[in-house]
């Protein structure tokens, strides 16, 4: 097991209804110089909070960053946790 540190580039939120949407989520890409990945994050997490609330970019100008730790296992994501601002 590996832990790795990535931060959150790109986001977007989807908000419940519209016929096509049940709930409220967040699809966002997370990455570091060795990992990308692009997942999704329900409405009632502390990260979508921390996202709905912030701007992010992968552009050095913005002065908040939200990473997270990243679990890894012979390189396969296993889980995120600990979202937080920098």
């Amino acid at each position: 097991m590996k832990l790795e540190i990535l931060q959150v580039t790109w986001k977007f939120i989807r908000r419940k209804g519209y016929g096509r949407t049940p709930e409220t989520y967040c699809s966002y890409i997370i990455e570091n110089s060795n990992h990308k990945h692009r997942l999704k994050t329900l409405e009632s997490t502390k990260l979508f909070k921390l996202l709905e609330k912030h701007h992010v970019s992968a552009r050095e100008e913005y002065l908040v960053k939200i990473v997270v730790d990243c679990m890894y296992h012979n390189d396969e994501l296993v889980y995120i946790t600990n979202p937080r601002i920098l």
